[in-house]
């Protein structure tokens, strides 16, 4: 076995199908993948003597919800499309082996990745293609989501898998800042020049209101750091925090 035979010790698994956008109309594909795929991992590392499995989750395993408080790793799970049914799934598979097998398990619940790499369109990208093109985004209805850099989501993963003082099987991975529709207005709007700033994006009528995450005791902060070399946007640091 490869596991085995490279003497691999920790597992971070952030393969399968990456939101409900990727085979929409192929739920069993998505189940074949995400759910089964990654029962074959967890197999294949309880054979080899694994002793650390981090698993990528998803916020959308909670499913569409609307609250004003944050929510912690006890919320229910109410998945609402194969996606986030596949997270769901494989989350209570981790749930009812935790601490019951030899094998130190952790579930991330990451929120909207974004930056270099992604393949996948999402809102943020929409109004600013939108923007620039001088054209009204038409968005469907949205919550304030939460949204995490991918270097801060790989450096969450890194540090959760040698972490020594973990206290819970799950943890949700975000910016501690809500944002919200209008404030994706207002970035849009100043990708466009010589223009009013936001003034181009509309949402379509829905309910729409506060989502904004917190693990229960041990969680994941993330903060302001300094400019990077090249130049860029201050990126995001994120702290590992316990109790």
């Amino acid at each position: 076995m490869l596991l085995t035979a490279e003497k691999i010790t920790h597992i971070i698994h952030a393969g399968g199908v990456s939101g409900p956008m990727v085979l929409a109309d192929e739920p069993a594909g998505v189940i074949a993948i995400n759910v089964l795929g990654s029962l074959n991992l967890l197999y294949a590392a309880l054979e080899s003597g694994v002793r650390t499995f981090v698993y990528c989750s998803s916020a959308a395993a909670l499913g569409n919800f609307y609250e004003d408080e944050p929510v912690d790793d006890q919320y229910p799970l109410r998945p609402n499309n194969t996606y986030s049914a596949s997270k769901a799934a494989m989350e209570m598979v981790l749930q009812g082996l935790w601490t019951k097998i030899p094998l130190d398990l952790c579930s991330l619940r990451f929120t909207v990745i974004y930056g270099p790499g992604r393949e996948t369109t999402f809102t943020l990208e929409e109004i600013v293609r939108a923007a620039l093109a001088g054209e009204t985004a038409r968005i469907q209805p949205m919550t304030d989501w939460p949204y995490v850099y991918i270097d801060d989501a790989a450096r969450a993963a890194v540090q959760a898998c040698f972490s020594n003082s973990r206290k819970h099987l799950s943890y949700f991975i975000a910016h501690p800042e809500k944002v919200t529709p209008r404030r994706h207005r207002r970035g849009g709007g100043c990708s466009r020049q010589a223009s009013a700033p936001g003034d181009r994006c509309q949402q379509t009528k829905g309910r729409a209101g506060s989502t904004r995450y917190r693990a229960c005791c041990a969680r994941f902060r993330v903060s302001r750091a300094s400019r990077s070399s090249r130049g860029g946007p201050p990126p995001d640091r994120v702290d590992a925090l316990t109790e």
